[in-house]
């Protein structure tokens, strides 16, 4: 007989309370549907990732799910994703709630997709990309596979559903339901498999109280493949620094290696595409940049150190850069590429967004005059191939975003720039 779902569970014996608990709740939501709830458990004999694989060869659903067997779910947790596999995707994603019970607090939501490269930790959030709790297709599921072992075999399956670029992803449709679903319990003096790491949660504390140095924010166009290329030519400029990239693209479904991606708002606005990104990381600094541009090698490490160490000792709030013919604008910031504190970008309230795309960063530099704040002209040059994306605008479109915007901005403040006067 076929299923639309199995779920999964591995267990030991010495859980089989909380693992019973666990079975009573999925057995009542499972009645009457076209769902399998498998298990195996054992005295310890087995890894956890050969007892994984074991359920995924026994498991007739279309796609599979596991659970852990000390952790809850919501009542409509198996309502919900046969609602999402009912449109047939690669993977079903829902949110997580996390509590470590060892530290205490609040749960903590974990927001799964595609659409995250990385496995990261806020203070108030945690950005996954999908792991053996998303409901998966089983032949996908199969594909990838757990390594036989005891501890981070679910952080590896993720990592093969994933791919090492998007050309390799198995995972390339979703549906999210968009809710809470599964509540995930974590206890170090409980767990089964704890002890099992090699760094016994060092690693896990320290990413979560140390975030990279800069947070990348870039907006992409990638509606043909050399947009595509150029962007992630951007991106890769970037791998040998300690920072976290966000890409906010335009096209629905691409994603880019070593980057989480993030939707454009519609209809477009360039300082809404950057102010959506920086929401998503912690770093002290941004960097706002074009997917047009290439980094030199110790950017991160030249720009923080040019902002801690002005002139008369007073921080800089936000540094421009430079393009390649050493061409920097006197009166405002370079809006293909600047970098901000983060606590700057909260003083002004965010980006100004009144203006779609043309003098986003003539009203950035408004906002940072009228809070009495510093910027600085840096040495700093990055490589700008110049307005790339916007060269394939049809008219009307380009004159929205370029003279369309000029012309109520320079009305806005009673300036002049280039010259269209009011």
């Amino acid at each position: 007989m076929k299923y639309e779902l199995s779920i999964l569970i591995c267990s030991i014996s010495a859980r089989l309370k909380a693992f019973s608990e666990l079975a009573a709740e999925l057995e009542a939501q499972a009645s009457g549907k076209s769902v399998e709830i498998l298990w195996l458990g054992d005295n310890r004999a087995m890894s956890v990732g050969e007892k994984r694989n074991k359920l995924l060869a026994l498991a007739r659903g279309r796609y599979v799910c596991f659970a852990d067997d000390d952790d809850r779910v919501e009542p409509d947790y198996i309502t919900e994703i046969l609602k999402g596999i009912q449109k047939s995707p690669d993977v079903v994603c829902f949110n997580v709630g996390f509590r470590n019970e060892e530290a205490g607090g609040e749960e903590i939501t974990a927001l799964f997709s595609i659409n995250h490269a990385f496995n990261r930790n806020f203070a108030k959030q945690r950005i996954r990309m999908p792991n053996h709790l998303m409901a998966v297709k089983r032949e996908l599921a199969l594909q990838a596979g757990f390594p036989e072992k005891s501890f981070g075999e679910d952080t590896e399956y993720g990592l093969r559903l994933r791919g090492a670029s998007k050309s390799r992803a198995l995972l390339n449709t979703e549906y999210h339901c968009g809710k809470v679903l599964y509540h995930y319990r974590f206890n170090p003096a409980e767990s089964a498999t704890h002890h099992l790491n090699p760094a016994n949660g060092v690693r896990k504390a320290a990413e979560r109280e140390q975030p990279v140095k800069m947070d990348v924010v870039m907006v992409s166009d990638g509606s043909r493949k050399e947009l595509m290329e150029m962007t992630q030519r951007a991106i890769d400029s970037m791998q040998a620094e300690d920072v976290n990239i966000i890409v906010a693209e335009k096209q629905n479904g691409i994603r880019y290696a070593h980057a989480d991606t993030l939707a454009q708002p519609s209809p477009f606005n360039y300082n809404e595409c950057l102010n959506k990104g920086a929401m998503l990381g912690n770093s002290s600094f941004i960097c706002f940049t074009n997917n047009d541009v290439l980094f030199p090698q110790g950017f991160v490490k030249q720009v923080i150190s040019k902002m801690n160490a002005t002139k008369g000792g007073i921080p800089a709030d936000v540094l421009s850069v430079r393009n390649q013919h050493g061409f920097i604008h006197p009166e405002m910031i370079s809006g293909f590429c600047f970098v901000m504190r983060r606590s700057t970008w909260n003083k002004i309230g965010g980006l100004d967004t009144r203006y779609r795309f043309w003098c986003a960063d003539n009203v950035t530099s408004e906002q940072i005059a009228s809070a009495g704040l510093k910027e600085i002209k840096s040495d700093i040059a990055v490589i700008h191939f110049t307005s790339a994306s916007l060269k394939t605008l049809d008219a009307h479109t380009h004159h929205e975003y370029t003279t369309g915007c000029v012309k109520r901005f320079n009305r806005d403040y009673g300036r002049n720039v280039l010259g269209m006067g009011k």
